[in-house]
């Protein structure tokens, strides 16, 4: 029970950053609001209809986020450069390998702590209608799960061969 709890607040928090990484894509470079925040966590803000004034309340709520995300971000893509190289390199023991595995989940891990702990306490300051959507969006990425682009394998254009 508590591995499939984990499974899904894991799915959500993939599916949220997700979203707000294509928004942020889409829509370019916005003004940000005096608070810095990072331009995922903006497209979200924008998507949820948060105005300036809410935001900067939200903002103060976590300060501390973009920078964590910002951080978490790079160590994963480290994380990431590093078990490539060694499987690149295809003579690493299998020790290593497992441990640059273990690294890069270490990593994903506490990024996705990261974003639920922000959501969770942004959670409560939104109005009925925001939170209505936010977790709507949590809940179509939790029953889409992790990889749904790819269609079990088969790619992001639709059937393939199965």
């Amino acid at each position: 029970m508590k591995r499939q709890i984990a499974i899904m607040v894991l799915v959500i928090v993939v599916g949220v950053a997700a979203f707000a990484a294509t928004r942020a894509a889409r829509w370019g470079n916005r003004p940000e609001p005096a608070a810095a925040i990072d331009s995922a966590t903006q497209a979200l803000l924008d998507w949820l209809n948060i105005p300036d004034a809410q935001r900067k309340q939200l903002h103060g709520l976590d300060p501390t986020f973009a920078a964590d995300l910002k951080k978490l971000r790079e160590d994963l893509a480290d994380e990431r450069s590093k078990l490539a190289e060694t499987l690149e390199g295809n003579t690493a023991a299998n020790d290593t390998i497992s441990a640059r595995v273990e690294g890069v989940i270490a990593v994903d891990n506490a990024l996705q702590r990261r974003i639920t702990r922000f959501l969770l306490s942004v959670r409560q300051h939104l109005t009925a209608d925001q939170q209505r959507r936010l977790f709507s969006l949590c809940a179509e990425g939790v029953r889409q799960g992790p990889g749904w682009r790819w269609r079990g394998g088969r790619g992001p254009g639709g059937p393939g061969p199965r």
